[in-house]
């Protein structure tokens, strides 16, 4: 069974629950599955018509979802589904560290959920990983 992973952020919308076990056949419908006993996360991701929010990112399996409008990326039984709300804010970025390079790679190589880095560099959007 596919399984769709919720960051923190997000799971505040689902009472905590991080991880949910769906039977889908394509995002759209391990999505909808979600909002059945989770109405208000629905609102958070998507748009009035239906579309993934600006703001959303879903990955299967770590790749960047093809279909964002309507979500029809199909699912295999052992696929996740990581979906992310960027972040935003701050003015200045402190400069980049050693301490926070090694941080951030060493959670990249320990297989942890594909994650959006905000920018460390004062000035430049960029993902960090």
């Amino acid at each position: 069974m596919p399984e769709v992973i919720l960051t923190r952020a997000l799971s505040q919308q689902t009472g905590g629950e991080l991880r949910h076990q769906v039977q889908a056949g394509h995002v759209r419908e391990a999505l909808d599955q979600i909002f059945v006993n989770h109405p208000l996360l629905r609102r958070y991701l998507l748009t009035d018509t239906g579309k993934l929010r600006p703001h959303v990112n879903v990955f299967v399996n770590g790749a960047l979802v093809a279909d964002r409008r309507a979500l029809s990326d199909p699912l295999a039984t052992n696929d996740e589904v990581y979906v992310l709300q960027a972040v935003s804010g701050g003015t200045h970025a402190p400069m980049r560290t050693d301490e926070s390079v090694q941080t951030c790679e060493l959670a990249r190589t320990a297989g942890s959920a594909p994650t959006h880095h905000r920018s460390e560099f004062a000035g430049h959007h960029r993902l960090g990983i």
